[in-house]
């Protein structure tokens, strides 16, 4: 008999497309500490950081640069906890604030958010981005953010 298709649909990854000068840490990376890993959830893996009181509250990762990045952004992929209302957090990058305010991204869907580092902020080496949910909330409630990666990647001018 003929084959049959074993593939019956394709998910385009939530990161983009592979870029070699692009730093990625997805949610099952042992890289990738804290919150709590959900695979899948809507189609995607994530790590889920849930509120302050949760023992989870903090999804923190590391990146190796072999160069030194003078003009970067980082990008998530992540989404909020399908709740009218939206998560207080702070991002973080080698503990200097790059974000923190109500969570931006989607409910109920995955969504991508920029946000530029600082020139000096990176080193070449190992880098850390912390990423707190600063709500009050138990493990397996709202407030949460549930994160599928996180991305360093260089910026041209």
């Amino acid at each position: 008999p003929p084959a049959k298709t074993l593939v019956t649909r394709e998910i385009e990854s939530l990161a983009g497309k592979y870029d070699a000068n692009d730093y990625v840490v997805f949610p099952d990376s042992p890289r990738m500490q804290g919150g709590c890993l959900i695979n899948p959830y809507k189609n995607f893996p994530g790590q889920f950081v849930y509120g302050a009181q949760s023992g989870c509250s903090n999804l923190t990762t590391t990146i190796v640069l072999d160069k030194k990045m003078e003009k970067a952004a980082l990008e998530i992929g992540a989404m909020d906890d399908n709740y009218p209302t939206k998560a207080l957090i702070q991002i973080l990058v080698n503990e200097l604030t790059v974000y923190k305010g109500r969570s931006t991204y989607p409910d109920n869907d995955w969504g991508v958010r920029k946000f530029a580092i600082e020139g000096g902020w990176l080193k070449q080496g190992t880098n850390t981005v912390r990423i707190q949910n600063l709500e009050p909330g138990a493990c397996g409630s709202h407030p949460w953010v549930g994160v599928n990666f996180i991305k360093i990647k260089p910026e041209k001018d």
